[in-house]
């Protein structure tokens, strides 16, 4: 099936997050492969003994190890599983790697730092003051464990100012991160729009003129081919402009119309048997599973319907026009299909008919798309029948169901 919307951009404040694991990830494994190289070649020449670097290539193993798993967390569970480990192996380094004097009394108040630091880069803000208590009662609890006395108190104290800087930092970058964010998709929303608009009176609205200049000059040329018939289909074309126009207003407003929970089942229902009012001559199927399904959409939702179900009968050849409109449930979500008994098309043009640059679907199967999009669903287009092009097409919106409590 051709999937539009299916696709997801990973947050950016989510990918920072990665970027700086993996970015940290390499670091220590570097390091540690190249102190792995430095203690090979000098115990190679004889310059130290292997005991003397026991605890270089011991750490340096360690720390080539950590990278590895880091990665793989990173990569198969998640990035803030990954920022807890990491977090989490920094600190306990900075226990272990010095003296429980050195430690108690500030001399590696400097590797406490680090994690107080990525606890609020990579966690959230405020965990950054959660490391700072930790950090704070290892150092408390080693000096009464061995006797040391009192903590070196300017250390906890500048734990929670580094805090304080991170929180403010972090919480200020993440602010303007999403700034930055929503008003980058909002330039290229309207990017889209001015494109689409663009694109309709280039294409759609020209069309249609050019059939109505056609038929006037036939009406100027020649007064014996049948008038009625040229004013008729000039009237025609007139009157596609006229809606296409109007259709084009409606998009506009789509980005703007708020939404609201109504129950699709209803709505669809409604619109069918309006279509049959208005098509008398066409055999409209419908099958609504659920009786009532509550959705969180907006009075566009109509436009939808109605944009789908006129393109199964206008882009429709036969005489004996089929639709089939079907409504059930799917995983989460609601399932509509909208089927035909059309030609059908060739699996290129599927790809053309939703793809904004060729816009082959029209402005009614785009605008659907915009509507689809503001929902959270996704559309696709296929055969009817699997594997036969011939026996019509089929289009599949899927919306999110809303949970009702």
């Amino acid at each position: 099936m051709l999937g539009v919307f299916s696709q997801r951009v990973e947050d950016p404040i989510v990918l920072r997050k990665r970027n700086i694991i993996v970015g940290i990830s390499f670091f220590l494994f570097f390091a540690g492969f190249s102190l792995l190289v430095f203690a090979g070649i000098v115990i190679m020449y004889n310059w130290y003994t292997f005991e003397d670097l026991t605890g270089v290539i011991t750490g340096s193993v360690i720390g080539i190890l950590i990278s590895c798993i880091i990665l793989a967390v990173s990569k198969f569970a998640s990035v803030e599983l990954a920022s807890i480990c990491l977090v989490g192996l920094l600190l306990a380094t900075s226990i272990f790697i010095d003296t429980p004097y050195h430690v108690s009394h500030g001399r590696s108040i400097m590797l406490f730092v680090m994690p107080i630091l990525l606890a609020g880069v990579l966690i959230r803000p405020g965990a950054s003051f959660i490391m700072a208590v930790i950090s704070s009662l290892v150092i408390s609890l080693i000096s009464i464990q061995y006797g040391l006395g009192l903590p070196h108190f300017p250390s906890i104290i500048g734990f929670f100012f580094v805090a304080v800087l991170a929180w403010i930092a972090v919480t200020n970058s993440e602010r303007n991160t999403q700034m930055l964010t929503s008003t980058r998709l909002d330039l290229m929303s309207q990017r889209d729009r001015a494109k689409f608009l663009l694109d309709i009176m280039g294409h759609d609205i020209r069309n249609k003129l050019q059939a109505i200049f056609i038929g006037l000059e036939l009406l100027e040329t020649d007064n014996d081919i049948g008038q009625a018939i040229i004013v008729e289909k000039a009237l025609s074309a007139a009157t596609k402009c006229k809606e296409i126009i109007t259709k084009a207003e409606k998009t506009e407003e789509i980005n703007q119309t708020p939404l609201s929970l109504l129950d699709v089942s209803e709505l669809m229902v409604e619109k069918v048997n309006n279509f049959r009012v208005k098509y008398p001559d066409i055999d409209i199927t419908l099958n609504c599973e659920p009786k009532e399904i509550y959705t969180w959409v907006d009075k566009h939702f109509e436009t939808l319907l109605e944009n789908l179900m006129e393109n199964a009968i206008e882009h429709n050849p036969r005489r004996d026009k089929k639709i089939w409109v079907n409504l059930e449930k799917a995983g989460k979500g609601v399932l509509i299909r909208i089927a035909d008994n059309g030609r059908g098309i060739s699996i290129h043009r599927k790809h053309d008919l939703l793809n904004p640059d060729k816009r082959h679907g029209g402005i009614g199967l785009h605008q659907s798309k915009h509507i689809i999009q503001k929902y959270n669903g996704s559309i696709n287009i296929d055969d009817r029948i699997e594997g036969d092009p011939s026996s019509g097409l089929e289009v599949r919106i899927w919306i999110p169901e809303a949970t009702l409590s």
